[in-house]
């Protein structure tokens, strides 16, 4: 659970990243 939730909030950074640059 704990190594999961840095792995949740790298991918939504990501994803709103992405967003943005769109």
């Amino acid at each position: 659970y704990a190594p999961n939730f840095p792995v949740s909030a790298a991918l939504g950074a990501k994803r709103k990243n992405y967003e943005i640059m769109e």
